[in-house]
């Protein structure tokens, strides 16, 4: 799990994770995103990720998280979740 640089100037933090085969479909990335969020949300006003469209599980560890889709390209969607103030 990662911040994917500095939060943007609309203070936006990108967040990049993965695991080991073993480990997927355990609920743990699920888990770990969430925390990760709970930890940053006092201090930015969005948080983006981006998932490869081949890859449905980690579509699901956003999904499960409230993250909505706002754009894509050919290989990617582009995924974020906004901070209610």
């Amino acid at each position: 799990m990662c911040f994917v640089g500095e939060p943007n100037e609309l203070r936006e933090v990108e967040i990049g994770y993965g695991t080991y085969e073993d480990f997927r479909n355990q609920g743990f990335m699920t888990e770990a995103v969430g925390g990760l969020m709970n930890w940053i949300k006092p201090y930015v006003n969005g948080i983006l990720a981006s998932s490869e469209k081949t890859n449905p599980a980690s579509e699901k560890v956003l999904l499960k998280n409230g993250f909505t889709t706002y754009n894509h390209d050919e290989n990617l969607k582009h995924w974020r979740y906004d901070i209610e103030r």
